[in-house]
């Protein structure tokens, strides 16, 4: 019964997070990205229903058909607080790291998807939308002259 508690209030926290639906294969490719990042190994990524996940080991887990970025998140969380703390409860340890996870994915937003709404919201959602996402351009930094009297660059 906690444990359908802690769902909920996850729910409610992340909520835009658990409506953002993404194909099988975008999925992965998120699952594969967030794994690099923050160092945790991930052997196996398995499709299976279209209800929740699992995380079935220290280095598998099981995902839903379209899941939920939130989803992909929580059973990340899962298998990297297993990895380095040697815990995967449903915990305030384990809402933070899905906190991470989740700023990270807004943070990079390496993918550019969107899911495409439609009027019944029974159906599953299966299209996705490319957005333009436009590169961020640093300019270069040249220092001024007086910086540069006041400390030489010396060879």
């Amino acid at each position: 019964m906690a444990n359908l508690k802690y769902y909920a209030k996850e729910r409610e926290r992340f909520k835009t997070e658990s409506e953002l639906r993404f194909t099988d294969s975008d999925s992965l490719k998120i699952t594969k990205k967030l794994a690099r990042h923050f160092k945790f190994s991930l052997s196996e990524v398995r499709f299976w229903g279209y209800r929740s996940g699992l995380a079935r080991s220290l280095t598998r887990i099981r995902l839903s058909h379209s899941p939920s970025l939130l989803l992909i998140a929580h059973e990340l969380a899962h298998i990297f607080n297993k990895q380095k703390y040697g815990n995967w409860r449903h915990s305030k340890k384990l809402t933070k790291t899905v906190s991470r996870f989740l700023h990270y994915c807004a943070k990079m937003s390496y993918w550019g998807f969107i899911p495409v709404s439609k009027n019944n919201e029974s159906e599953r959602i299966t299209k996705t939308q490319r957005l333009t996402v436009k590169p961020k351009i640093r300019k270069p930094y040249y220092p001024s002259l007086e910086t540069l009297r006041k400390f030489p660059v010396r060879h």
